[in-house]
């Protein structure tokens, strides 16, 4: 696929019609002047070695290096290997995992949501040729993750998901499956599949009539039980103890298959109980490429190769033709500049078709994960070209792939510096704020996220990861807070020298103890029932697993 990458700067190329007008009205001024003179003899002879073919030639060699400077700049590219190479035969899938507490839940080692979250990495990894997406759920649900051919990526959100992610507890599939369903291309009635892992422990009424529903437009919903029917206990992460529920009593969270299988019945798909992830992963990737599938293309897995150095080039080689030409008829091509051109032209054409080299080669490493490799070619344009913004970028995904955050990071900034484009700053800057992420450096990352969006407000991806990086970094803040809390809430004993008395003292510090850990308990019931009553969810504000 030939493109352009910038197509606006093109709009440029509509003041060529202007310069063809201004040429026509520069001659008829001319003959205009001629003829105020008044005496044709006087004026013959005044113009005598003058040449009105050359001073055309010279103009229009202008306007054609003007024209060849706004191709450069709109950046004439093509897909490296071709278009067709990056084509895929696939579906769009959006994978509902459950972090609802329960999943602590230890009846599948080591836990529910950890074993969960293997079988969901692995079934990506026999996924590569469709789009994968991914919500989170609990008390509420929302995209983790939109929809993606970037693998790696998927698997990366995918590891980071945990219980605390959602502050508002309980189990809503409703709401899950709501939210996968607007992640879809709204416009198509088949291509589109819901992979629902959960211990079905819900909480609301609405998840069959709500599958139902999505079934309706299209929607095939697969779900895999996780957990086991005899149920287990919930280990409390505050006090490391058994949950008990607010009349005192331990929950015991049990798998409730029959919710699964009539959400899986009602969406045209199957349901599997999690025994053998490997087995659950075969028959659920049958089933998915037993649909019919579309021809998908992601973007940002492309690689492109570049031609503005040879517009850049002819420009230079015409501007200096255009020196040499003179306006006199006597007088020919200045040899000496002639010569330069002559001379300079080959180190021109060989300096473009080394760069043009050295870009394809690491794109190809980059394509065949060869990272290092491609680390190694992008940084030797850069040591020639230290702000070619293209081999900048492409070093920073190089590295960010091959897990060196740090240096992608510096890279990034450098792009960021070496670019005045607003759709070049915008992206570099969506991607330091996604290494600052993945690195929890959160304050910079919202700060990058922010720097994205003001220059490109309608990017959602950047939106999204500017909300959950809030949404950490606030977590992250109440953790350090709930971590040195008890340190200055613990009562001291009082000293009574004059009526010294150790034993009730020890009590009293073991009682504290105690009633510290009671009062957790209630503060984080009462903060997770506003939560809910604030979210307007459908769940049953009596559970918080």
């Amino acid at each position: 696929m030939n493109n352009f990458k910038h197509t606006s700067y093109l709009l440029a190329l509509l003041i060529l019609p202007i310069f063809i007008l201004l040429y026509y009205y520069l001659q008829q001024h001319k003959k205009n002047v001629i003829k105020k003179i008044g005496n044709p003899i006087i004026v013959e002879t005044l113009i005598a070695n003058y040449s009105s073919k050359k001073f055309t030639i010279k103009y229009f060699l202008l306007v054609a290096c003007f024209a060849l400077a706004i191709i450069a700049l709109a950046n004439f590219s093509k897909a490296d290997g071709g278009l067709q190479s990056n084509y895929k035969n696939g579906i769009d899938i959006m994978i509902a995992l459950d972090v609802s507490k329960s999943m602590l839940a230890k009846d599948i080692q080591p836990n529910r949501l950890e074993r969960a979250k293997q079988n969901i990495i692995n079934l990506i990894d026999k996924l590569p040729n469709n789009k994968i997406g991914l919500v989170v759920f609990a008390g509420k649900a929302f995209v983790q993750m939109p929809l993606t051919a970037d693998i790696a990526a998927a698997k990366m959100y995918v590891s980071t998901a945990n219980t605390d992610m959602i502050s508002t507890q309980g189990t809503v599939i409703s709401d899950a499956l709501q939210m996968c369903n607007t992640a879809f291309n709204t416009t198509e009635k088949k291509y589109k599949s819901i992979i629902i892992i959960s211990d079905g422990e819900d909480h609301d009424e609405n998840a069959i009539n709500t599958a139902e529903k999505i079934a309706d437009q299209g929607v095939i919903i697969n779900a895999i039980g996780i957990g086991s029917a005899t149920g287990a206990t919930i280990e409390d992460d505050i006090s490391n103890e058994q949950k008990k529920d607010n009349q005192g009593n331990i929950i015991v969270t049990k798998l409730n298959e029959k919710l699964l299988q009539q959400i899986a019945a009602v969406g045209n798909g199957s349901y599997q109980l999690y025994s053998n992830g490997a087995a659950v992963n075969d028959d659920i990737c049958k089933k998915l490429q037993a649909a019919d599938k579309k021809n998908i293309i992601d973007a940002s897995t492309i690689q492109y190769q570049y031609y503005f150095q040879w517009f850049i080039g002819l420009a230079i080689v015409l501007l200096l033709l255009e020196i040499c030409i003179s306006e006199t008829k006597k007088k020919g091509l200045n040899k000496k500049v002639m010569a330069t051109i002559v001379m300079l032209l080959p180190f021109i054409c060989g300096y473009a078709q080394e760069t043009n080299e050295l870009f394809t080669n690491g794109n190809i490493f980059y394509k065949k994960q060869q990272y290092i490799k491609a680390i190694e070619t992008y940084q030797q344009i850069i040591k020639q070209q230290p702000a070619n913004y293209a081999a900048l970028h492409n070093a920073g995904n190089a590295l960010y792939k091959n897990n060196q955050y740090d240096k992608a990071n510096e890279m990034y900034t450098k792009a960021i510096e070496s670019t005045n484009t607003p759709s070049q700053k915008a992206a570099a800057w969506f991607n330091k704020g996604v290494v600052l992420q993945n690195s929890n450096q959160l304050s910079p990352a919202i700060d990058a996220y922010k720097n994205a969006l003001k220059i490109n407000p309608t990017d959602d991806d950047a939106r999204k990861n500017l909300q959950k990086a809030l949404t950490d970094l606030i977590k992250q803040k109440q953790k350090q807070a709930e971590g040195k809390q008890p340190k200055k809430q613990q009562p001291k004993p009082k000293e009574q020298p004059n009526k010294p008395n150790p034993t009730p003292n020890k009590m009293t510090k073991k009682e504290a103890e105690e009633k510290l850990k009671a009062l957790s308990e209630k503060e984080k019931n009462l903060q997770d029932k506003l939560h809910k009553k604030e979210a307007g969810s459908t769940a049953n504000p009596d559970k918080d697993w």
